[in-house]
């Protein structure tokens, strides 16, 4: 890092990284008395706790390890000063990441961020007045919420900011998939928070124990929900390989799925129709598994749509999915027994696959493949279809002069 810092080269994770030695060293000038205060029984336990709590990072399924602490931090922040609340922090916070990281020092960054989010909020409660306020008051009840509520704001939302450094999307694109994969988890850490400095001051320790088995026991769930998450992910890769392998007319369904996803969102798609949307056009022709003289555009219902519907009802996660999988070779007008969502969702298919289709059919033009003027037409035509069910919204290919 020394050396990126001497070249010029830096970049947030360096900056997050400075910061933190540089809040370090304030807090150490500013105060002797907090580095002896670390060694006294009421922080020894929050020490504890922000270690346990930092070596059960969540393992996102992108990659990423985040760690939520605001459990534990939020509670540090409405009990001490600045300077001890950001010693806290930093040092069991550090203690944690060393121990889950074998000594290694990769996790320094996330450390430091997440340093400087308690530093931000624990200056805000200082400016603002409500360090002086009570948690068991009305008044106190209501600080505290406010600062636990920009507490997971600067800390989701810093962490959206550097992983978009690594990643090929905007910081707004990566934090609202932040948010949507861990922003209940989250509130609920921040909700413990609250409670862990309502009852520290009858409980002391007991109280720092309790509440941090409890947060270990939901992040350890959540972990394990994430651990199945990626598990169906590397499922439905098998199946769409095996189905690659038998089949001869090679739609690219990632591009396809790809392109169904960008339409999706820009409906207002999300979460689980999102998925199913995705999971219906990787999966769209999984029926030719097992016969290779079917061909894949065939049609009816007892082609290899409804033959992939069959074997998508016995996964559990996938059954939802099937009946997109079975209708995705009819006329969408035709389906009057799907609900709107479930017309919309084919139709999406429909038109992204015809897409990757026709560029697959003309090279030149991939580069095109996601133009701002297709994805605009395709979702307004996705939107007349469920808001008004009219019969003349069909996939209309969009023509290659217009690219």
């Amino acid at each position: 890092m020394i050396a990126d810092v001497l070249r010029g080269k830096l970049c947030p994770r360096h900056i997050s990284s400075l910061l933190l030695v540089l809040v370090s060293i304030w807090i150490v000038a500013d105060s002797f008395e907090v580095v002896t205060q670390l060694f006294a029984p009421n922080s020894i336990a929050f020490l504890v706790a922000l270690a346990l709590v930092t070596m059960l990072g969540l393992r996102l399924p992108q990659g990423d390890t985040l760690v939520i602490d605001a459990a534990v931090s939020v509670a540090v922040i409405l009990l001490f000063d600045v300077p001890t609340a950001v010693m806290l922090t930093a040092v069991g916070g550090l203690l944690g990441s060393l121990i889950a990281f074998e000594g290694k020092f990769s996790a320094l960054p996330d450390q430091a961020r997440r340093t400087v989010v308690v530093y931000a909020v624990a200056t805000l409660q200082t400016v603002s007045g409500f360090g002086g306020l009570s948690v068991a008051s009305t008044a106190g009840m209501l600080s505290a919420l406010t600062l636990g509520a920009s507490y997971m704001i600067l800390d989701l939302g810093t962490y959206g900011l550097l992983a978009s450094t690594s990643a090929a999307e905007s910081p707004a694109a990566t934090l609202r998939g932040v948010v949507r994969s861990v922003g209940w988890l989250h509130l609920g850490q921040v909700c413990l928070g609250i409670v862990l400095a309502l009852v520290h001051r009858t409980m002391g320790a007991w109280g720092v124990a309790v509440v941090t088995v409890l947060s270990l026991i939901l992040l350890n769930a959540f972990n394990m929900y994430l651990r199945a998450r990626v598990a169906y992910s590397q499922t439905i890769d098998a199946l769409v390989r095996a189905q690659a392998l038998g089949s001869g007319e090679g739609l690219d369904v990632h591009e396809a799925a790809r392109l169904s996803v960008l339409v999706g969102r820009r409906l207002g798609l999300h979460g689980r129709s999102l998925e199913r949307l995705r999971y219906a056009t990787l999966l769209q022709d999984i029926g030719t598994i097992g016969d290779a003289d079917e061909s894949v555009s065939q049609q009816g219902p007892s082609g290899h749509a409804s033959r992939g519907a069959a074997i998508l009802h016995e996964i559990p996660f996938l059954s939802d999915t099937a009946r997109i999988v079975e209708a995705h070779h009819s006329d969408v007008s035709q389906l009057e027994d799907l609900s709107f969502e479930d017309r919309q969702l084919v139709f999406i298919l429909q038109a992204c696959s015809a897409r990757v289709r026709e560029h697959q059919a003309a090279a030149s033009f991939v580069h095109d493949l996601d133009s701002e003027r297709w994805l605009r037409v395709v979702s307004m035509q996705a939107v007349v279809l469920t808001a008004l069910d009219i019969e003349s919204a069909v996939p209309v290919p969009e023509k290659r002069s217009a690219l």
